[in-house]
């Protein structure tokens, strides 16, 4: 695990972040609820950092790649221009 910024945020490893999501599905969550709650933070951390202009999303493979395109539909629906490439 990683300290991040103000030293009280952690950042988890790839393999401790597959852990926790194994665990929240088995408490009855879907790995696409997971996917929209993700997306709909990093629109609204860019919403807050980024006021105007265009916006470039970079997708990579997996589940990643799928909270980028929730984040870049949140966007738009937000008036923003968005632009999607995939890795």
């Amino acid at each position: 695990m990683v300290k991040w910024i103000d030293n009280t945020t952690e950042i988890l490893s790839i393999s401790e972040m597959y852990k926790v999501e194994k665990q929240v599905c088995a408490q009855g969550i879907t790995s696409l609820s997971l996917m929209e709650a993700a997306g709909e933070a990093i629109a609204e951390a860019v919403l807050n950092i980024c006021e105007d202009g265009r916006i470039l999303i970079l997708c990579g493979l997996g589940n990643n790649g799928g909270d980028g395109f929730v984040a870049a539909r949140l966007l738009e629906d937000n008036g923003r221009k968005v632009r999607v490439l995939c890795l």
